[in-house]
């Protein structure tokens, strides 16, 4: 299965690439004299998959290898989530002390613990990611092939706007999760009392949620096809702030994470997963 789907790709871009350097005249398929194949000017979503060689081929290569691999991760994090909520296998989601095999005389709870919410973040974060390849090539580099559009066509930027949301989200909700992740996993070693405190909770949780707040105000603006000028300095501004806070996530992903394993190394913890 493997090797004919290989030769059907090699086969189907041998012919695609041959009928590139057919001429294109007319609105109707004619015979050149030469005997080529004359395109029509409507076929320009053939000709768009036809430029294998130029820049638009580069996009659309590394689109379908972003989407490829997006698609295998969202299928992990799918595992993952029900894994999770099912709390198999057992072993690894114990609230029992566990000793170690590995590393005698170090015990974990639950090795595997990640936390519901990031498993379901993770889920999110993924998909908005994957749909944003895929409207990316579909309302953005499609659309730019195309000649003459209909003026209803030009002037619509609500497809724009709402691919740029989706990305938007996809990056804040991959923050989120990471964020989440390293709390649980803190609290999880070293229990709620001396956890996270309150004041880092809120923090992650402002982050994100200005993040998410911005993105949809950028979009709703963004959709609107006549801005006036003081609107359109708001539209920028909230794509700058969007911007900045997903800065400072990474900060705050980082050191709360370089933070957090200090902490359980000074209380002896391991904190990864162990085979038993």
């Amino acid at each position: 299965m493997v090797h004919r789907t290989l030769l059907h790709f090699i086969v189907t871009v041998t012919v695609t690439a041959l009928l590139h350097s057919a001429p294109a005249h007319g609105h109707d398929v004619t015979l050149d004299p030469r005997g080529g194949v004359i395109k029509t000017v409507g076929e320009n979503v053939i000709t768009f998959f036809l430029q294998l060689g130029s820049w638009l081929g580069a996009t659309i290569g590394i689109a379908f290898i972003s989407f490829v691999s997006l698609a295998y991760l969202f299928l992990l994090s799918i595992k993952a989530f029900f894994m999770h909520r099912n709390k198999k296998p057992h072993h690894l989601f114990s609230g029992e002390l566990v000793n170690s095999t590995v590393t005698p005389g170090v015990g974990f709870y639950g090795g595997a613990r990640t936390g519901q919410l990031f498993c379901t973040l993770t889920v999110l974060s993924v998909f908005f990611s994957l749909a944003f390849f895929l409207m990316f090539v579909v309302f953005i580099i499609l659309l730019m092939q195309f000649h003459n559009l209909p003026i209803y066509l030009t002037m619509m930027t609500f497809p724009i706007a709402l691919t740029s949301m989706v990305s938007c989200l996809g990056g804040a909700l991959g923050a989120g999760a990471l964020l989440a992740l390293i709390s649980h996993r803190r609290c999880h070693h070293l229990g709620k009392a001396k956890g996270m405190p309150p004041w880092k909770r809120v923090l992650d949780l402002a982050i994100i949620g200005f993040m998410i707040i911005f993105t949809v105000i950028q979009t709703v603006l963004y959709s609107i096809p006549v801005l006036p000028a003081t609107t359109f300095a708001v539209m920028n501004a909230m794509g700058h702030l969007y911007n900045a806070l997903y800065a400072l996530a990474v900060l705050d992903i980082f050191f709360s994470a370089i933070f957090s394993q200090q902490r359980l190394n000074r209380n002896n913890i391991c904190n990864q997963v162990r085979k038993i």
